[in-house]
């Protein structure tokens, strides 16, 4: 059975459970196509996606966002309904980009790949990683009318199938997983004096400064697991 990299998106009424509930859900599929004729390649599907019915109203200023109202979800599917075809398969890995808010809501054990964190290995000098900034700078394959709009479940889960087929030719899976287990490796800071400067330029001081203890507002994983890792780079050096 072909090993499938499925690429998920979720639209919600917020930021995160339980104040938050999915009101759409899109997925994609990737998978090493092995053709009669021609090279073998990473091969991206059709989005699929449905509406999920949050049990709450959306809020005026998360509708703005993915434009997802009361009206289009009025008697949609429940989560389990909907989310039942998307962990379907025993094959299968999960993937969406910044996973971290995904599995928020997708609790159900699976293997996760978090493209996020995978582009900012392969492509730190990205202007950004956000994913339709780096379909533009990648040049992405992509068919507009599916890759379209913006913000909704099923063009956004196909635009990071594109991406992830452009990275497994890169990468293995079995490396990205540990990637994507670890907190992100930030190629820049963007906070500070040192703001936007690549990590080999900030002062070893500076990355010291982060990781002392009794700051008000401490740092969060990803600043605190690069500034570690260059400063044991440093160290090495």
């Amino acid at each position: 059975m072909t090993l499938i990299v499925r690429c998920i998106d979720v639209e919600s009424t917020g930021l995160a459970p339980p104040e938050a509930a999915v009101c759409e859900i899109g997925h994609t599929d990737v998978w090493h196509a092995k053709p009669e004729d021609g090279e073998p390649h990473w091969h991206v599907g059709h989005p699929i996606s449905c509406f999920v019915d949050p049990g709450r109203p959306i809020p005026p200023e998360v509708s703005a966002v993915h434009h997802i109202v009361d009206a289009d979800v009025a008697g949609a599917k429940s989560f389990d309904e909907a989310i039942a075809p998307v962990l379907a398969g025993t094959k299968v890995v999960l993937c969406a980009h910044n996973a971290k808010f995904e599995r928020q809501f997708i609790t159900a054990p699976a293997t996760w790949i978090c493209s996020y964190k995978v582009a900012l290995h392969l492509a730190p000098k990205a202007p950004a990683h956000n994913l339709q900034t780096l379909r533009y700078w990648l040049k992405l394959d992509v068919d507009p009318d599916e890759a379209q709009p913006a913000h909704r479940a099923g063009p956004d889960s196909y635009v990071n199938a594109a991406l992830m087929a452009r990275m497994l030719a890169k990468l293995s899976i079995e490396d990205m997983v540990t990637i994507s287990a670890r907190p992100a490796l930030l190629p820049k800071l963007h906070f500070g004096e040192h703001a936007d400067k690549w990590l080999r330029d900030v002062p070893t001081d500076f990355l010291e400064w982060i990781l002392k203890p009794g700051k008000r507002k401490p740092f969060n994983d990803d600043v605190i697991f690069t500034a570690k890792h260059h400063l044991e780079l440093r160290a090495q050096q």
